[in-house]
């Protein structure tokens, strides 16, 4: 099926607006085994526990790929328990199983022993408006502001100078715990933009805080700014936090960014408190409270109480430990309102411990607080006693580019395979038919756990697109893993394997828009292993109404053979050199792939795909010659442009 795209194309300069409309078939099913994936990285030392916590480091160095965190908590590079945590940086191939960590781009070792750096590791998005991702880690067990006050680290993205055993306490702002025993960092996330200044803001969970009580927890919000970051910044002197209605409580153990839920355009907070007693008819015990904090341009203060939050969600049942896990969702039913996941690891319906997790769609209106959990829109049950689905929960993107983002469950004990192997479920994104109650049987894919005791799924998250080609990645950790040693650790990268085209330059980096002298490059990515292909580029890009294949519409005036790889990836391929006497004037092209010979009249199967077109993706350059083409309209906030189609897609045989 072929994705659509809405091409504004302008006379001059005119930015380009795409609308994806299309539905790939995924590349996975239930039960996948782990040899289907693309990557994993495995711990360097026994006992690491790499894996902790993995997570997308968003783009930190300005390539155009995303970037891979992973957490090694108990790492002893720095001290006993110091921890450790990676950066892998993407790139569009090469990736391979079984690398050890010491392979990494970069890392960071915890300054103190027993600090447990990297227990905790997120993107912080982009805190100082620089173009570039940045990097959170948390070290709960730091004692710089007292012993296990806690510190979280914040380490800039830059183009280059990554290096391996980076001292954490070159990092460039830390954040210290209020007072000991805080376990500051035990949990970090970006907040997305809570306050609309174009800056992304950090979230840092206290949550043994004892403000509101013994171990009632704190959460600290500080807002990004362009600069004035500074190590050692004391968390009482922060722009917010959020303190725990109750004694042991633990508010703060998860935080999250929700997105947007109810479409202000304002970034909302998550916080979990996973030993809340709230009293809802119940035996009050660890049912657990998940809280909702609205974003706003103002207002911003220390030391609210989580009463006063906008809307609180509580579990169904006594040692639920809903909140465990929070997590935004992305948006699942593509309603533009994002929709958030609340993991209880030890619900358990019919099943003891079979664990549980919530998604709660957003809305532009009518929270409250104190929602039952059994009245949120859907939920998904764990397939056996003692799986614990719903110790790890996250969005998983869009994994197959429907347009509808994903979910990922871990259930860390679940045994179809050994004891304890572990399994991670994906749940696709769609418009309606979500209800509560659905086992984790019926998902649409799920991935099982290699070896026993492995604890497959103890961490997961989405990836991004670590290989630049539209379609996001997910990340599975497997903290117990041995085969680095006992308790290594071993984290796994999926890659969604479709085949695709990437226009490019010399270098491989992609390109989406050429000027007047410059060379288009093209590089294929998981096409079929050592297969000759034809390259074109389609001038008058396929349509439904218009399937065939024109190499006279070429502009390039030739088709280039060229041959994949061992893995299918090719390039980058220079498939045109762009004349610099022509026209500033820019228009949409496709590139095709086409395996075997290229017959000149066929037509493009959508269904059948006979002429074996694996990829077709699109740029814009400019035209050699001015084309004839329709003027629909003059609008769009004063831009003057052509409305064209253009179809973006891939397309290989069911």
């Amino acid at each position: 099926m072929k994705k659509a795209i809405l091409l504004v194309i302008a006379m001059l300069l005119t930015p380009v607006l795409l609308f994806r409309i299309a539905i790939p078939a995924c590349a996975f099913s239930a039960d996948t085994s782990l040899s289907a994936t693309y990557a994993s990285f495995v711990g360097e030392d026994e006992g690491d526990h790499s894996g902790c916590s993995v997570a997308s480091a968003g783009d930190v160095n300005g390539d155009g790929y995303d970037d891979i965190l992973i957490g090694a908590c108990w790492d002893e590079e720095g001290g006993e328990k110091a921890g450790q945590t990676y950066l892998i940086l993407g790139k569009t191939g090469g990736w391979s199983m079984g690398v050890d960590l010491s392979m990494a781009d970069a890392s960071f070792v915890g300054e103190h022993a027993g600090g447990r750096s990297g227990f905790s590791v997120a993107s912080a998005g982009d805190v100082n408006g620089d173009g570039y991702a940045d990097i959170l880690i948390g070290a709960f067990g730091d004692s710089e502001g007292g012993s296990n006050a806690g510190q979280t680290y914040l380490i800039l993205g830059k183009a280059s100078g990554w290096t391996l055993d980076t001292p954490l306490s070159w990092a460039d702002a830390s954040f210290v715990g209020e007072d000991e025993n805080d376990c500051s960092g035990v949990s970090v996330a970006s907040a997305g933009d809570v306050n609309g200044d174009g800056y992304d803001d950090i979230l840092i969970g206290a949550a043994c805080d004892e403000d509101g009580g013994d171990d009632a927890g704190q959460t600290y919000l500080i807002l990004g700014k362009a600069s004035g970051w500074a190590m050692d910044t004391s968390l009482s002197s922060v722009d917010a936090s959020f303190i725990g209605e109750y004694a042991r409580d633990r508010s703060g153990w998860s935080v999250a960014t929700a997105g947007d839920m109810n479409g202000d355009g304002y970034d909302d907070i998550l916080i979990g408190a996973h030993q809340a007693e709230e009293n809802i008819g119940i035996d009050p015990k660890d049912n657990g409270k998940t809280y909702l904090i609205l974003g706003k341009g103002e207002g911003w203060a220390m030391d609210v109480p989580l009463s006063m939050a906008d809307a609180s969600f509580i579990g169904e049942s006594a040692g639920d430990h809903s909140g465990w896990v929070v997590a935004t969702a992305g948006n699942v039913n593509g309603d533009n309102y994002d929709d958030i996941l609340i993991g209880a690891y030890q619900a358990e319906d019919d099943k003891e411990g079979a664990g549980k997790v919530y998604l709660v769609l957003g809305k532009a209106e009518g929270w409250t607080t104190d929602i039952p959990l059994s009245m949120v829109d859907a939920s998904f049950i764990g397939e056996q006693a003692e799986d614990g689905a719903g110790y790890s929960v996250s969005s998983a993107g869009d994994v197959n580019a429907d347009g509808y983002d994903d979910i990922l469950i871990g259930a860390r004990w679940a045994e179809d395979s050994e004891l304890g192997a572990g399994k991670t479920y994906l749940i696709l994104g769609k418009e309606r038919e979500w209800t509560t109650g659905t086992s984790l049987s019926s998902a649409d894919i799920s991935f099982n756990g290699e070896d026993a005791g492995d604890n497959f799924g103890s961490s997961v998250a989405s990836a991004g697109s670590v290989n630049g080609d539209e379609y996001d990645d997910i990340l599975i950790a497997a903290r117990w893993d041995e085969v680095g040693g006992a308790y290594a650790g071993q984290t796994y990268l999926v890659l969604s394997n479709y085949p695709v085209l990437i226009s490019c330059n010399s270098n491989g980096d992609r390109v989406d828009q050429f000027f007047p002298g410059e060379n288009v490059y093209v590089k294929g990515v998981n096409l079929e292993p050592n297969t000759e292909y034809r390259i074109w580029i389609q001038d008058d890009p396929i349509t439904a109404e218009d399937s065939t294949l024109h190499s006279n519409e070429d502009p390039s005036s030739s088709l280039e053979e060229i041959t994949t790889d061992d893995l299918g990836n090719f390039g980058p391929a220079l498939i045109w050199s762009i004349p610099s006497d022509i026209p500033n004037t820019f228009r949409n092209y496709d590139i095709v792939a086409n395996k075997g010979v290229a017959l000149l009249g066929q037509s493009y199967s959508f269904d059948d795909d006979h002429i074996d077109s694996l990829g077709v993706v699109g740029f814009v350059a400019p035209v050699p010659e001015l084309p004839t083409v329709t003027l629909l309209s003059m609008g769009l906030a004063g831009l003057v442009g052509w409305f064209g189609l253009r179809r973006w897609g891939v397309r290989g045989n069911r």
